[in-house]
């Protein structure tokens, strides 16, 4: 793995890990400066920890100076492009639900409130809106609208970069293609600073399948795949969706062999303050609480296939074109021959398949439901799909690579 890519990925785990511990923290009624405190002694803890074991020969690598100019035209040509789409309060879910709900969780008299008179979907994990509220309170809650922008700024920058990294040292014309489209897809930049948490469940799934590759080198990536797993978790609830999944086809790697102590130690804190928060205090989902004997009803119903189907492809043709010409490209290098579909590949599909289901079994009106959500949960899948694409055109065929364990 890059060095870099183990930096970006430690930097989304920290940001993670600081809303989680907040969370935990507010209900003890600590000081806030105990809990400021607290917490930069865990991040600054945690990161050295891991630091300590970065070293060449563990299959760490240096970017080419090359690279790196190309990397620093991507990053300006990023801001530049992403300029006209930032909006003050950002868009309609960060003011009404995210950015609401981190108001609350900067002011620890009132937090509680938020799930008592069941405000604003108070059933969503609290990463974004926990980070934002902690640093608000560490800086100014006037403030916090700005907080929320930087944090999506830079987590929307660290995906491109992020596959850049992993990319590029294997093929500078495929790395800089994946780089430079996402860069300048209008429906990712949008996305990515209108300050919702689409983005930073994107980020975290794509540093699980970034580590996961290196898990067989060192322990270390192990820990940096529950680390991201569990932020998937504290994000939002279709993070439950793909961690389950995830665990499922990557079992061997993170579990078998003694690492389960690794990923058990990455994910547990944020797995149980999950689990803590959706028992003692959040609602019942309304997606699964409302189910009835209709569900049976819709999953027979054809024509709410056919309608998701229709629904899908034209957000491919009006956000994601991209995917299609580096699907072509990747289903050419299968017949070929030079190219693979691995595990990862499988799982992205797989998640697609859920996200499909989620859509079957709605309680919400179906057109107003994909109208108002498909292209942002697609959203949190294409960055991955892009990366393990670009991944397997790059890797050798192996026997029996897209069997799960």
């Amino acid at each position: 793995m890059q060095k870099g890519s183990i930096h970006i990925i430690l930097a989304g785990v920290s940001a993670g890990f600081v809303s989680t511990i907040y969370f935990l923290l507010l209900m003890t009624g600590l000081p806030f400066v105990a809990i400021a405190a607290i917490i930069g002694a865990v991040v600054l803890s945690v990161g050295w920890g891991v630091f300590k074991h970065v070293k060449e020969d563990d299959g760490v690598q240096q970017l080419s100076r090359f690279n790196h100019v190309i990397l620093g035209i991507g990053i300006v040509y990023f801001v530049v492009n992403v300029y006209p789409y930032g909006e003050k309060y950002g868009g309609w879910d960060a003011w009404s639900i995210w950015n609401y709900h981190a108001r609350f969780l900067a002011h620890p008299e009132y937090w509680q409130k938020l799930t008592w008179y069941r405000i604003c979907h108070p059933d969503y994990p609290m990463l974004v809106p926990g980070f934002a509220g902690f640093f608000a309170r560490l800086v100014s809650v006037e403030a916090l609208e700005l907080i929320s922008f930087v944090f999506s700024f830079t987590i929307s920058l660290f995906i491109p970069v992020l596959i850049f990294l992993e990319i590029a040292p294997k093929s500078v014309f495929l790395g800089s293609a994946a780089y430079f489209l996402l860069l300048g897809n209008n429906s990712f930049l949008a996305e990515g600073v209108s300050q919702y948490a689409d983005t930073a469940l994107a980020f975290f799934f794509l540093c699980g399948l970034v580590a996961v590759k290196y898990a067989k080198v060192h322990m270390k990536y192990v820990l940096l795949t529950a680390c991201s797993l569990g932020c998937c978790l504290w994000t939002k609830n279709e993070g439950v969706i793909l961690v389950c999944l995830f665990v499922l086809f990557s079992f061997r790697e993170i579990v078998l062999n003694g690492r389960w102590k690794y990923s058990l130690l990455g994910i547990s804190i944020p797995l149980l303050t999950l689990i803590w928060y959706k028992t003692a205090f959040a609602p019942p989902n309304g997606m699964i609480a409302e189910q009835s004997a209709l569900t049976l009803a819709h999953l027979t119903d054809g024509n709410r296939y056919t309608m998701i189907w229709y629904s899908f492809v034209n957000n491919i043709n009006d956000h994601f074109r991209y995917i299609k010409w580096f699907g072509l490209a990747f289903l050419l290098t299968l017949l070929l021959g030079r190219g693979r579909a691995d595990k990862r590949f499988l799982l992205v599909l797989l998640c697609f398949a859920a996200y499909f289901m989620v859509y079957v079994i709605t309680v919400e009106d179906l057109k107003w439901h994909l109208f108002t959500s498909q292209n942002r949960l697609m959203h949190q899948l294409m960055p991955a799909m892009l990366y393990v694409i670009c991944d397997n055109m790059l890797s050798a065929p192996q026997r029996e690579t897209v069997n799960a364990s």
